[in-house]
């Protein structure tokens, strides 16, 4: 329900802002708030949702249907797919249908006729003055103080109900924090620099009841992780929003005391989603709170910690910042190698900034560790394919503008079996197609050639003889298998192959071939059949 998800309050200012993308005194505009009302007392709305940013529906209009999307944020962005300019009755439609959870139609029409007329000043209900006074908008301490109150109730009534145990850590996210955004103010700047605090102090919280969780052996249905990665798209949205704004100086004291909040959610004496927590204080420190007098604040607040990991990745990333990147990585040379995968965000941001000189050493380094990984015997495979990935990544990018593809083919080479897809793309881009067939010989390719049908067109196309040793390769593993279904599959790879051999004009080596097989697996009555089946031996009579 609609309710649950969005506020009146939140509906009317909505409503407010539609309303004055419309002129009532325009006939025009008279006709499209009517003809909404009339869609939507006629039923014809419908799918009404709101994620806690849009406002979005479906209206159908003399036989056609119509989807429309609302920002809270900025209404004047609607979008609706009968493509008219300005507001449309489709959007209107859609609005009042929201209006009616809360019984506000008669009010959102009454605001359009009323628009521009003098009104007196409102009386708030005395809930409205209590909501009013819930925290001051541009009080830090406030809004801290109202986060904690909040999450305390909103604890307390989940402790009531045991089946709910298991999903707490995701009704952090998509419960309680989503109260806390229907909270913030109105004025832009303020707003997501609250938004932004809001899910500090969530994703902290997350931190603590995984960690509470995990101690007292609780099942909870999603990892903290998984939600610590909703948490970080969110910071990321507000942060783009907070750099794009040119912010009041006022505000700075929000931001300053938003950096010592980011400096506690990193150094908090627990691992999880140690990830998601270093990106963002990583993002935070190098671009919105990169002023000379905060970094030398956290510098300070960082030598005063105890915890060594987040010590050693905190004062790393201030090096990097300051362009100490020598220091940086002398600090990090000594940490486990399966750090490896809290580093490639630096090279990356070396690469979009052109900063090549500090790609290449940041790169050797990675190398080494990378290198220390790969031999470790406690990291997964999975793990080392992981980190082989993103190390491929970041070398791709550095080849491509030093003109290094020698290098990176070499890498390629050095780093199977990890490497094999990196190398597998390189070789079909290049037209390598003989060595191509080599990589996935020496992978142990089997009978799995369905996997590779789009490659296997490609080849056959532009060398048709590079495929066969795959295709003889597959019949032979097809065929150990010793079942039916099996030798049927093989049979299929043996007509592939007799078509080969024939667009090649080397009928004479097919003959041979298939006589050999044939008499070489005599004893398999089974695969006999499957041959004479698909008349594969009737070319040799």
């Amino acid at each position: 329900m609609l309710q649950h998800s969005i506020g009146k309050e939140e509906l009317l200012r909505m409503a407010d802002a539609f309303i004055d993308t419309l002129n009532p005194q325009s006939e025009h505009d008279r006709t499209r708030m009517a003809s909404g009302l009339q869609l939507y007392r006629e039923g014809r709305v419908y799918n009404v949702s709101f994620d806690g940013y849009t406002l979005e529906g479906t209206v159908e209009d003399g036989g056609r249907i119509f989807s429309t999307s609302m920002p809270m944020t900025d209404v004047s962005q609607s979008y609706c797919e009968c493509f008219q300019p300005g507001s449309c009755e489709h959007l209107a439609a859609v609005l009042l249908y929201a209006g009616s959870s809360f019984g506000i139609v008669g009010e959102i029409m009454k605001r359009f006729k009323n628009k521009g007329k003098p009104a007196l000043p409102a009386v708030k209900t005395a809930k409205q003055l209590l909501q009013a006074s819930v925290f001051t908008e541009d009080d830090y301490d406030s809004w801290i103080g109202y986060f904690t109150k909040e999450y305390d109730k909103f604890h307390t009534e989940q402790r009531k109900h045991k089946y709910r145990e298991m999903y707490f850590l995701m009704s952090i996210f998509e419960d309680f924090y989503t109260l806390l955004l229907r909270k913030a103010p109105r004025t832009e700047g303020l707003r997501e620099i609250f938004e932004l605090n809001a899910a500090f102090f969530c994703f902290a919280r997350l931190i603590e009841a995984a960690k509470a969780w995990e101690e007292q052996r609780t099942y909870s249905y999603f990892k903290a992780e998984t939600v610590a990665e909703r948490f970080l798209d969110e910071i990321e949205i507000f942060h783009r929003k907070l750099m794009s704004l040119t912010l009041p100086l006022p505000y700075d004291g929000l931001l300053q005391r938003t950096g010592q909040t980011l400096h506690g959610l990193l150094f908090v004496t627990s691992e999880k989603a140690l990830e998601e927590r270093f990106f963002t204080y990583r993002l935070l420190w190098e671009q919105l709170l990169a002023r000379p007098e905060w970094l030398q604040e956290e510098k300070e607040r960082v030598a005063k910690e105890e915890l060594p990991l987040l010590k050693v990745l905190a004062e790393a990333h201030l090096q990097v910042i300051a362009g100490n990147d020598e220091a940086a990585i002398a600090l990090l040379e000594q940490e486990p190698e399966d750090l490896i995968g809290l580093y490639y965000d630096w090279v990356f941001g070396f690469e979009a900034r052109g900063q090549w000189d500090r790609v290449s050493r940041w790169l050797t380094f990675l190398y080494q560790l990378l290198q220390r990984c790969l031999r470790s015997e406690d990291a997964s495979q999975y793990f080392k394919r992981d980190a082989v990935r993103h190390f491929l990544t970041a070398y791709k990018r550095y080849a491509g503008q030093q003109q290094e593809t020698a290098g990176y083919e070499m890498l390629l080479q050095d780093l199977l079996p990890y490497s094999f897809w990196e190398y597998d793309d390189y070789l079909l881009a290049k037209k390598q197609y003989r060595t191509w067939t080599e990589l996935h010989l020496f992978m142990g390719f089997g009978t799995e050639l369905e996997g590779l049908k789009d490659s296997l067109k490609l080849v056959e196309k532009e060398d048709r003889e590079a495929v066969l040793p795959l295709y003889h390769r597959a019949v032979t593993k097809a065929i150990q298998m010793k079942n039916r279904p099996a030798y049927k599959l093989a049979v299929r790879y043996l007509k592939k192959l007799r078509t080969h051999y024939k667009k090649l004009k080397r009928t004479q080596e097919w003959d041979l071939y298939i006589q050999r097989l044939s008499a070489n697996f005599s004893r398999l009555r089974a695969f006999q059949e499957e041959l004479q089946k698909g008349k594969l031996l009737d070319d040799t009579k």
